[in-house]
């Protein structure tokens, strides 16, 4: 046995070696280089011809570009690091010429094998001038290939030899490595000539490809004001960029068409204020370089801004700077436009910026946003002027347009353009009588100028909305006889809510001088706006008696009530014309200015068709609203039973049992939105009551809420609940921190969580329209920390048998940004927190009593935690709290930035932690005696 154990170990250790062995085997070519830090895949092979290693070979390897490079060793060997085992396509070649090209799968298992082909494939041809002459010495340049359905790229400034070659005697040249399937293009370049590229159609059959003589374009670009230099202005000719002015600024142009008129541009570059220019070079006989100076005019930038109503962000555009002929120097303007054909567009960036460059003196900026229509400055342009315009943007639709003046160089303008499809404006209607069958009336809804629309629901939308418009909207629901006028502008933050109240009635009979009923007749009602009386999709027709009922008008308007008598047609198709006479409808207005208050019913009493006087209304109550609530009392069984648990309690004064009296609201209902404003579906909204307190801060911190009622925001951030009377007795009175024993509606509070945002909290007492809420929450911060036993032991982390508690203080205080970053320089100065709350009054005082804010959502037993939903500039304290009933406390300060720790005063030893360092709480043991 004792010789066994030992080859039994012995067995062990071979079989491990084994097995690297065959690992190492199998993965061949494929290892993990990590020298520099990164995983690469390592790819190895062998380079042969005719079953005999390769030396000296060179290996490209592209994946588009040029990404490794290798040579091969005495054995033909060569390795190269990937970052990625996908294929690549390599170019070996030897003694500077292109041999093979190869597709490889760095993936494979086995050692890399390229057998190269004995007679490598080539392209010819020969490079004459446009005199029948070869051109000797001409550079071509492979410029790219494709291979097994791979593009590769050859940089243009490639050094290596086997990627370019250069024409013999007779101008003729051979290209190694090449073959007409795979090439791309070959630039060819040399002295006197003009760059030409070759691709697979020229090597049909025999090349021979003719190149133009070149000559050099040479000149000077300068200030034309100050006759001084201007370096770093590119000049192009044919629209190329090929040259840059040096300091003096001097440019070359190198291989221009020698027989053949140019345009050379020259372009400012940088914080430079110069306009373009362009001229157009002569054709001249001979090829000695041609002189050509250019004057740049100076002038202003012009920063526009252009922006899309509909989305309040920005918009795509393309803004234009022309000046107009009052313009001393239009002339020189309009010769260098003629010149160039047209003017360079600014085009806007993702923040909807763009600049151009103006001279002194009058001029437009016309913005082309593609999608947009003329605004109100585009319609006020006269034909001459929209004829100019449509050629200065090459025919681009005009947007808006901008007149300036800049008197000198030293000016800055700035412009802002708003442009706009019209914008959309949901609306959402509350009232307790509203639900998904209510059927809206809706007036001036699509456009400023749309008649009446119908909608179901209590939703719909208001479109069209052009910049700076404010539209009057009706909004009628007849059959619950509610109403409401809606002065909506077009800025307003969608969603508007809007509260519909109760409706008006009118009523009365219609005769003639005589007395007799005049029965048939229809009612019409106008309002009156700004734009003149409108008519509304509301009326009725007088009954046999001449009477006639409108149950519901909306309130607060101006009507003028018409009475029409229709003209009598045989058919609908019939036209309004009989026995060659028109027959008109006859119309008398009965009432004017006629305004109809909420709930009121108004009786016109008996109207003369033709009276010059108008009828004295009779103005009575519609109806009466009957709504009950139960009040609680102080003499309330439940309101007793609470009074004594408050036993435990501070000592401090009841208040009046009057101040325990008040009625809920019936309903509770609004909208929840991000900081954005746009809305949080999926929120949830309780309406808790608080428990008593009982002044021990481990119980009070552990204290549960009562939940009277709870809803979920809708996909428009909508919500709503109903409250019923009985929650009155559920209200629990609780003594405040000062001892002062206070009402149930007092400890009352809405709470609203979302998933990944803060908590909002607000008070019943606070709330001024319970109907009507906009609740909006800040995206949530995350405190991440670690406790342990003994700090100074070096323990880290939890025993299994730790047993401790940690939770968040009762008060977290919500400051605005002035006031925390006030507070957090007064901390770092060593002012204590308790001066700092004294000083500067929060937003709200959040408490997590009431349920949701914030919490700890995870606690593991090595004394990990993770605190959640705390909402932004927020001051609140974390717990610790010992099984034998040590405690530790640390301070945060929710805050969007890394942070850093400091104690807040000389002789407070509680940590403050700015949100975004780790929190490190230690709880030392302590020996309680028996």
């Amino acid at each position: 046995m004792a010789f066994f154990k030992p080859n039994k170990w012995l067995l062990c250790w071979l079989g491990v070696f084994v097995v690297i062995i065959q690992l190492s085997e199998s993965n061949g070519n494929q290892v993990q280089d990590e020298r520099d830090g990164l995983r690469k895949t390592l790819v190895r092979g062998t380079v042969e011809s005719k079953a005999t290693p390769v030396a000296g070979a060179s290996l490209y390897v592209f994946r588009n570009t040029l990404i490794a490079e290798a040579v091969s060793n005495d054995d033909g060997q060569f390795e190269f690091s990937l970052d990625s085992d996908a294929s690549v396509t390599i170019v070996i070649a030897t003694e500077n010429k292109i041999r093979q090209v190869v597709s490889l799968d760095p993936s494979k298992k086995k050692n890399q094998k390229i057998q190269l082909a004995g007679r490598p494939k080539f392209l010819s041809g020969r490079i004459i001038d446009n005199q029948g002459m070869g051109v000797v010495g001409a550079r071509l340049q492979l410029r790219g290939f494709t291979y097994e359905d791979e593009t590769v790229e050859i940089r243009s400034n490639s050094k290596e030899d086997c990627f370019s070659t250069t024409t013999q005697q007779n101008g003729r040249f051979r290209f190694e490595g090449v073959s007409r399937a795979i090439l791309d293009s070959i630039q060819v370049s040399g002295q006197g000539i003009v760059p030409a590229t070759l691709t697979s159609l020229n090597f049909l059959n025999e090349i021979v490809l003719v190149v133009q003589p070149a000559r050099t374009l040479q000149g000077k670009v300068f200030d034309r004001v100050s006759d001084l230099p201007i370096p770093n202005v590119s000049v192009s000719a044919a629209g190329e960029v090929i040259a840059e002015t040096n300091e003096r600024g001097e440019f070359e142009l190198k291989g221009q068409p020698a027989f053949q008129p140019l345009l050379v541009t020259a372009q400012p570059q940088g914080e430079a204020a110069y306009l373009l220019r362009a001229e157009r070079v002569p054709v001249e006989n001979g090829f000695d370089p041609v002189d050509i100076n250019l004057g740049l005019e100076p002038g202003v930038w012009v920063k526009c801004k252009v922006r899309d109503f509909g989305t309040d962000g920005p918009a795509n555009a393309q803004v234009f700077y022309f000046p107009t002929p009052e313009n001393e120097d239009f002339q020189s303007y309009v010769e260098s436009f003629l010149a160039r054909g047209a003017v360079p567009p600014g085009a806007t960036d993702s923040n909807g910026d763009a600049r151009v460059v103006a001279i002194s003196g009058p001029g437009v900026v016309a913005v082309s946003a593609p999608g947009f229509p003329p605004n109100e400055s585009v319609n006020k342009l006269t034909d001459e002027q929209r004829a100019m315009l449509q050629q200065v943007t090459g025919g681009s639709a005009l947007t808006a347009v901008a007149w300036i003046d800049p008197k000198d160089l030293t000016d800055e303008i700035e412009l802002g353009f708003l442009v706009s499809k019209g914008r959309t404006i949901d609306v959402e209607l509350v009232g307790s009588q509203l639900d998904a069958s209510n059927q809206l009336v809706v007036h001036r809804a699509q456009s400023k100028n749309s008649y009446a629309q119908n909608f179901k629901g209590s939703k719909f939308s208001a479109e069209q909305f052009q910049p700076g418009e404010t539209r009057q909207i009706l909004i009628h629901t007849p059959i619950n006889e509610l109403g409401a006028i809606l002065e909506l502008k077009a800025e307003a933050k969608s969603p508007v809510q809007v509260k519909l109240e109760s409706t008006g009635s009118l009523v009365g009979k219609i005769v003639d001088k005589n007395g007799d009923a005049q029965p048939g007749l229809l009612m019409k009602f106008e309002i009156s706006t700004a734009e003149g009386y409108r008519e509304i999709a509301t009326q009725v027709f007088t009954d046999a008696n001449g009477r006639f009922k409108k149950p519901s008008l909306i309130a607060s308007l101006n009507y003028r009530v018409a009475a029409v008598r229709l003209t009598k047609r045989l058919n609908k198709a019939q036209p309004m014309m009989m026995n060659g006479s028109p027959e008109m409808d006859s119309r008398w207005y009965v009432a004017e200015e006629l305004k109809i208050n909420s709930d009121e019913a108004v009786d016109l009493g008996e109207i003369v068709l033709g009276a010059t006087s108008q009828p004295t209304p009779k103005r009575t109550p519609k109806r009466t609203p009957k709504r009950t609530s139960k009040l609680l009392t102080a003499g309330d069984k439940a309101a007793a039973n609470d009074v004594k648990s408050l036993a435990s309690m501070p000592a401090g004064e009841v208040s009046d049992s009057n101040a325990l009296s008040s009625a809920l609201p019936s309903v509770i209902r609004g909208v929840v939105t991000n900081e954005s404003g746009r809305p949080v579906a999926g929120a949830t909204v309780s309406f808790n009551t608080w428990p008593n307190r009982a002044g021990d801060p481990k119980k009070d911190l552990k204290l549960s809420p009562v939940v009277l009622a709870q809803s979920r925001s809708d996909a428009n951030g909508n919500f709503q609940m109903t409250i019923d009377e009985g929650l009155q007795d559920r209200l629990i009175m609780a003594a405040s921190f000062s001892g002062q024993v206070e009402a149930g509606e007092a400890n009352a509070a809405l709470v609203v969580v979302a998933k990944k945002m803060g908590v909002v909290q607000v008070l019943l007492k606070e709330m001024s329209d319970p109907s009507n809420l906009e609740i909006q929450l800040a995206r949530e911060m995350i405190v991440r920390g670690n406790i342990s036993l003994d700090v100074a032991s070096g323990m880290d982390g939890m025993s299994a048998d730790s047993q401790f508690e940690l939770m968040i203080d009762a008060d977290v205080r919500v400051y605005d940004v002035k006031t925390i970053n006030q507070i957090v320089a007064g901390l770092q100065e060593g002012v204590s927190l308790e001066e700092l709350s004294q000083k500067h009054e929060p937003l709200s005082v959040l408490d997590p009593v009431a349920g949701g804010v914030p919490r700890v959502w995870t606690l593991s037993s090595s004394g990990a935690f993770i605190v959640r939903n705390i909402p932004i500039n927020a001051i609140f304290e974390v717990h610790a709290i010992g099984k034998s009933g040590v405690q530790q406390k640390t301070m945060v300060i929710s805050r969007p930035i890394r942070g850093f720790e400091f104690k807040p005063s000389k002789t407070s030893t509680d940590k403050m932690l700015l949100q975004g360092s780790r929190i490190k709480m230690g709880l030392k043991p302590t020996v309680v005696e028996e």
